[in-house]
């Protein structure tokens, strides 16, 4: 007997309604189902110990869903099942139409554990009565500015031997699978999630060298706030706090990888060209055959010769 809970993100009515019927159709089929279980987006947690031993956990909802579903999943050291409800998808397996033969394929055993890398932080505060405990992120560390049109200056060290300052919007670690999320919006790397490194990622630098660095796993990356103007964190999207000055962050990569259910390989070239539409041909669909696209706009878009008051009006008077 296969024993599976299912997380959903409550303000998402088709994962609620697919997620009982899903769960009915477990124990009908002579499984057992631990429940439904709602999870915000805020970061609260279902209490693991009122899951109990746990064959899967299956995510129904976005890619912020299953991020919250994947910390729950190192907790219980479970593998996830993410089932697409969301608008891109990228961390999802399935979509809802084929969770029942998912399902079934996994009560089979034909399926196939994915482990992807994730990070292990813990938060150097001075604050009095504060908890150290390390947290896991499967996408990013963000250190980041607390006051909009400020830059904060921020003391990079690696493996203990200071790297240097930068003065930046924030900093970006991130996993492989991370890459293509905020690393991917601040132009980072692109890294296949079958890699195993750690990347660090300038958000808007001020700096000369801004080019993001990308590490050994073994590595050790301290992020301290070094200037006057205090910083907020996030882990995989979720707002952290705020840290002052001279309190850091302390990343490395976990000792206890996610997995993550697969069904079929996985080609990460041809993930990416569908998650972000990307194209065979970089040539325009306006583009003559000899390139000269300057010669197409000015038929588009005509413009008349400059009067001699210096204004410059197109063809239709706007």
């Amino acid at each position: 007997m296969v024993k599976i809970a299912f997380v959903v993100y409550p303000k998402r009515v088709k994962a609620l309604e697919l997620a009982d019927e899903a769960q009915q159709w477990v124990v009908d089929n002579g499984n057992e189902s631990a429940g439904v279980f709602q999870i915000d987006r805020s970061g609260s947690h279902v209490d693991a110990k009122a899951l109990g031993n746990l064959d899967l956990l299956v995510s129904l909802g976005g890619d912020g869903t299953m991020l919250q579903a994947v910390h729950l999943g190192v907790d219980l050291n479970v593998p996830v099942l993410g089932v697409n409800l969301g608008r891109l998808g990228y961390l999802t397996e399935i979509e809802p139409s084929g969770l029942k033969d998912a399902l079934s394929r996994f009560f089979k055993g034909d399926y196939r554990l994915e482990q992807r890398m994730v990070l292990s932080v813990t938060n150097k505060s001075h604050k009095p009565g504060h908890n150290s405990s390390k947290l896991i992120a499967l996408n990013e560390v963000v250190l980041e500015k607390s006051l909009p049109g400020h830059t904060v200056r921020i003391k990079v060290k690696i493996n203990n031997k200071s790297f240097m300052d930068y003065v930046a919007d924030g900093l970006i670690v991130c996993t492989p699978t991370g890459s293509t999320a905020y690393n991917f919006s601040a132009r980072g790397p692109v890294i296949s999630p079958k890699l195993k490194v750690l990347v660090l990622t300038t958000v808007a630098p001020h700096n000369m060298f801004d080019r993001s660095l990308v590490l050994e796993p073994a590595d050790h990356i301290e992020l301290e706030v070094a200037g006057a103007s205090s910083a907020s964190w996030a882990v995989d999207g979720r707002s952290m706090g705020e840290l002052l000055r001279e309190e850091s962050l302390l990343i490395t990569s976990s000792d206890t990888p996610i997995q993550l259910v697969a069904f079929e390989e996985r080609d990460f070239q041809m993930v990416l060209k569908s998650k972000f539409t990307i194209s065979d041909s970089t040539r325009t669909a306006d583009m003559d055959d000899t390139g000269q696209i300057g010669d197409i706009l000015a038929q588009k878009f005509p413009l008349r010769e400059v009067p001699l008051d210096g204004d410059i009006m197109h063809e239709d008077g706007e």
